[in-house]
């Protein structure tokens, strides 16, 4: 290979981390202005019920629940955004619903994984 084909492949690859960081950037604005659009719309009371169902979670199972029930994202775009495989997703979701029950004391009814 020439040194201009390894040239060219080093800008193309610093071309795409550049568009990666974008989009990143691009997502994390929009779920800010998605969060604060969903608190504006929510009462106090729910607003504390989610923070300690949260609370009781393990974080790694936060994130996910996050993502999955705040933001909308389906289990497998929360498994690329996380960089976890899909299964590792479903078992913090999993968790997270385990979690949420025991902090309400009720079964949850419609939350199957």
């Amino acid at each position: 290979a020439s040194a201009s084909t390894w040239v060219l492949r080093i800008a193309t690859h610093h071309c795409l981390n550049l568009l990666r960081a974008r989009k990143a950037l691009w997502r994390e604005q929009l779920r800010a202005a998605q969060a604060d659009r969903r608190q504006e719309t929510e009462g106090p009371d729910r607003r504390e019920l989610v923070r300690v169902l949260l609370a009781a979670a393990p974080e790694e199972a936060q994130e996910v629940a996050v993502l999955y029930f705040v933001d909308e994202l389906t289990q497998a775009e929360i498994a690329l955004e996380v960089g976890r495989s899909l299964p590792t997703v479903r078992k913090r979701l999993r968790e997270f619903l385990a979690c949420a029950r025991e902090a309400l004391g009720v079964e949850l009814e419609g939350a199957d994984l």
